[in-house]
């Protein structure tokens, strides 16, 4: 049952990211790519319970004046599951997107970022912090993107976990 339930889970990271990969290469252009979680939601623990309260979540203002009039697509280590409460969020910032590609996992999101590269999508700008988190246990995994390509322009954002 372990390895079906395990199959199971990186068949569903695989579709997430087969449906944000596709979704982007309609963009084709210019693409705009910015992770959610301590990029642009500035996360609080929260004083009720134990773990991470979305609604007491921060906007990073530093960087939304950095995006200015640019359109970018939230691009989100979460799952499906989380698509719901991000877009409340995100309407009670008032904050404009065009669109939230839940991927699953940040080692998903550089498979990604790869492959559009390698199609030849020539500007790709990147705002990520590069850590999966386990909001139960507060804990996080960084990652490095290694990737070294003139069309990509990425901001790496070292926010910690408060």
């Amino acid at each position: 049952i372990r390895n079906i339930s395990m199959i199971l889970m990186r068949a569903y990271r695989l579709f997430l990211e087969l449906v944000a990969f596709c979704r982007l290469v309609v963009v084709g252009r210019r693409i705009v790519l910015v992770d959610f979680d301590f990029t642009l939601a500035i996360h609080r623990k929260s004083k009720a319970e134990s773990g991470w309260d979305l609604a007491a979540s921060n906007v990073n203002h530093t960087l939304i004046s950095k995006l200015k009039c640019q359109e970018y697509y939230i691009f989100t280590a979460r799952g499906l599951g989380s698509r719901r409460d991000l877009r409340n969020w995100l309407n009670q910032e008032q904050l404009s997107v065009k669109g939230i590609l839940c991927v699953g996992s940040t080692e998903g999101k550089i498979r990604i970022v790869r492959r559009l590269l390698r199609l030849g999508i020539k500007s790709i700008v990147w705002y990520d912090d590069l850590t999966d988190v386990n909001f139960d246990m507060s804990v996080g995994k960084k990652h490095d993107i290694n990737i070294h390509d003139k069309n990509l322009i990425f901001w790496h954002l070292n926010l910690t976990m408060e």
